[in-house]
């Protein structure tokens, strides 16, 4: 279930909520301010993903952790942070942002799996 925004002056971040995990919907914001999308799981899942889509193209994975820990950073800019300090909780900061990061952001949980 996705939430979406348009704007003329801003940028938008859009996220998407299934059952288990929720996240924030929408940010609009101008250029140069800093955001901060949140994701919660209930499903105690021990893998946590941050993925972001923009308008045309495909998914493109930005981070992956496996419990509290960093295991992939893809990010397509040192603008782009993430953390897990819980289980339950992870969430990706973009600092400075500019207007192409207008994008969907999507977070992801899943059971740890030794299988790539």
């Amino acid at each position: 279930h996705c939430h979406c925004c348009l704007g003329w002056s801003a940028w938008c971040l859009c996220g998407c909520s299934s059952a288990g995990i929720s996240q924030t919907y929408s940010l609009v914001h101008q250029e140069g301010q800093n955001a901060q999308l949140e994701c919660r799981q209930t499903n105690n899942h021990d893998s946590m993903f941050w993925y972001r889509q923009e308008a045309d193209q495909s998914l493109q994975l930005l981070y992956s952790f496996l419990y509290l820990e960093v295991r992939e950073n893809s990010s397509i800019s040192s603008r782009f942070t993430a953390e897990r300090p819980q289980t339950a909780y992870s969430n990706l900061k973009i600092s400075s942002v500019k207007q192409e990061d207008s994008a969907v952001y999507f977070c992801a949980t899943s059971k740890h799996s030794t299988s790539k």
